[in-house]
């Protein structure tokens, strides 16, 4: 069985009785119970709470303030974007309610992958300012009613090196082996991320290798040692910019977690079709027939699987289930979309698909929705077919506008017989 799957309760596949009332209902802070209007000038403002998630050096960060205007309470949640937007999402909240707290944190910030750290609020101002900067360098809106939080984005100042590297410290995770430290390092080239850099690197050795013209994906790196060295690296990288691809080969050197220097063998770009040769992997997908209501399953999926995100689709909702942390950063065989472990499609017409690329895991996931409907006393579920392809199958589902997945494989078959 899938490791990430042995303990249950470590993924968020813990089961409920009544998942209709454990969310918090967001609804009832939007429009009329924004922040207070004092908040826009920031006169009054008393700082409660700082903290972000550790995830910086995936290049984006979960950002949660507390303020206190005499007896009114205000939180303010950011997505923060070292690469290319900045400041991306913002919601306020008005009020005090943890329940309600915790429920936006997981909407927001569930599928980072991240634990929350207290900052101070120096440190937070100068995380705002400094991917505020992002915005107004390339034009990009303010997310949100900027009204809330505009005053907040130049109180910051500059960290000096030492409280920068501190601020770090607390924002990034501990860098487990020389694997990790070059899988960060690579990504956050690519991202063009120098900040970041800078925290991964020596002052000698601090060096962009991949030096893309704009940011750019990294979707796979395969890690080796050097033969005949302790601590030089080969890498070869599979890169994403603007619809293209191109396969890098660098050599990165370290000591101490830190990269102390790195040189780039060769780059080429590579067609689509050969790029997809090398991300191909087999996808396993369950259908499942379903009688709970389409508004009730969003809440049973969003209370047992608290790290996925939610997306609308033409005929239905994609609901993608993250890992609860990044470690899959220190593997060898790295892959971008390995923090993934699964995927619900559910239709408007009721019809539930769980797909992935690992068939106990699907399993596990088709397994916990079927226990938690039964519980919930909100309808049924069963499996009517599962099956295993050689490549991705569900995104093709999506993008074929099928009413159902089973009229979706009545058609495929017909197409090749």
């Amino acid at each position: 069985m899938d490791k990430k799957f042995e303990n249950k309760q470590k993924t968020g596949l813990h089961l409920v009785p009544d998942p209709a009332h454990v969310r918090a209902d967001l609804s009832t802070n939007a429009s009329e119970d924004t922040a207070p209007e004092s908040t826009s000038s920031g006169g009054g403002a008393q700082f409660v709470l700082a903290e972000a998630t550790d995830t910086r050096l995936m290049g984006v960060t979960g950002l949660h303030l507390h303020h206190r205007f005499d007896e009114d309470d205000v939180h303010q949640f950011f997505l923060l974007d070292a690469e290319e937007f900045g400041l991306e999402e913002y919601e306020g909240m008005a009020g005090n309610d943890p329940d309600a707290v915790t429920a936006q944190k997981i909407s927001m910030f569930g599928g980072l992958g991240g634990k929350w750290k207290e900052i101070t609020r120096e440190e937070a101002l100068f995380l705002l300012r400094s991917h505020f900067q992002i915005n107004a360098e390339e034009d990009i809106p303010l997310p949100g009613d900027p009204g809330e939080y505009e005053w907040l984005l130049n109180a910051g100042e500059d960290l000096e090196p030492p409280a920068f590297t501190a601020l770090m410290d607390k924002i990034c995770v501990r860098i487990q082996n020389n694997t990790e430290l070059v899988n960060y390092y690579l990504m956050r080239c690519c991202g063009k991320d120098y900040p970041a850099l800078r925290y991964l690197c020596t002052p000698d050795g601090l060096t962009d290798v991949i030096d893309a013209p704009e940011p750019a994906s990294l979707c796979k790196n395969e890690v080796s040692l050097v033969p005949g060295f302790r601590n030089r690296y080969r890498a070869e990288s599979l890169i994403e910019y603007d619809d293209a691809y191109s396969f890098a080969v660098s050599i990165v050197e370290t000591r101490g977690k830190k990269v102390i220097g790195a040189e780039l063998v060769s780059i080429m770009p590579i067609s689509d079709w050969e790029a997809s040769n090398i991300l191909r992997r087999e996808e396993f997908l369950i259908d499942l027939q379903n009688t709970v209501p389409t508004d009730k399953l969003a809440h049973i999926i969003a209370v047992i699987f608290p790290t996925m995100t939610a997306s609308r689709h033409d005929l239905g909702s994609l609901y993608m289930i993250f890992a609860p942390d990044n470690s899959h950063v220190r593997d060898a065989h790295y892959r971008l979309d390995n923090d993934t472990l699964a995927s619900i499609y559910v239709l408007d017409s009721g019809e539930v698909v769980v797909a992935g690329s690992h068939p106990n895991v699907v399993g596990n996931v088709a397994d916990a929705l079927i226990t938690a409907a039964d519980v919930s006393g909100f309808g049924k579920m069963k499996t009517i077919t599962s099956i295993r392809f050689p490549h991705p199958m569900l995104g093709l589902f999506l993008d074929s506008g099928a009413p159902s997945f089973r009229e979706f494989m009545a058609y495929i078959q017909d197409s090749f017989e």
